[in-house]
Formats: C-alpha cells, structure tokens, sequence
C-alpha cells in the first residue's frame, strides 16, 4: 500500500453528503491486505463504485455509502458496480404509469427472494 493511500482512496472515492468514518480505514484496510486483498482489487472497486455512483446520480447524496461501511468487513469494494450499457433513465414514482409501478414492485420482490430478504 502507497504511504499517500489515504489521500489515493480519498480522492477516488465518491463525495458523500455527511461523514465519511476515514479514521477506521488503516485497520480495515490492513486486515484485508493481510487476509490476501490486493491494493489493486481495493482501488478497482472504489473506481468502479465512484463510477457507478455518478451514473445513477448517488453523488454527493447520503447515498454514497461510508468509506468505513465501503471497506469495512463485507467488503463492498469487491462487488460489481457495473453500469448498465442499455440506457436507463431514474424517474420518481409519480412520474410512473400504474403498470409500469406494478412491474417494478414485482422486480423488487422477485429480487428481495433472490436476496433471501424477508417482505
């Protein structure tokens, strides 16, 4: 890991509306390093989800997770942020038709059993 790290990750990584909880990085990031993470795998994904949060318009939200939730112990920085390549446009739900509700509540529930959420 570069002696800079913290200032690497804090500049790859998606501005968040509130904290951001950088004091606990060193000791997540040095368990991970030392339970075989790679500072390449580390950085990826914090490009990949920086990416993947300005595309769906996360930025600057609250819904930019925490830095110490990102790389905290499940790991986040190992998911896949992948953008869609068909364009998809977010609208709010008063915008949408009665189907178009329906179908993306029937998504949402299909993808919470997928999950093994509970509804």
């Amino acid at each position: 890991m570069p002696d800079d790290w913290l200032e690497i990750l804090k500049n790859l990584y998606p501005k968040r509306s509130g904290g951001q909880g950088w004091g606990a990085l060193e000791r997540l990031l040095m368990r991970h390093l030392a339970n075989g993470i790679t500072w390449e795998q580390i950085v990826e994904g914090t490009k990949s989800y920086a990416a993947w949060c300005k595309y769906s318009g996360h930025s600057r939200t609250e819904f930019v997770k925490q830095a110490r939730t990102f790389f905290g112990r499940d790991m986040w920085f190992l998911e896949d942020y992948e953008i869609p390549t068909e364009a998809y446009q977010y609208r709010r739900v008063e915008e949408l038709t009665e189907d178009e509700r329906r179908k993306d509540a029937a998504k949402w529930a299909a993808d919470m059993r997928r999950l093994g959420a509970k509804s």
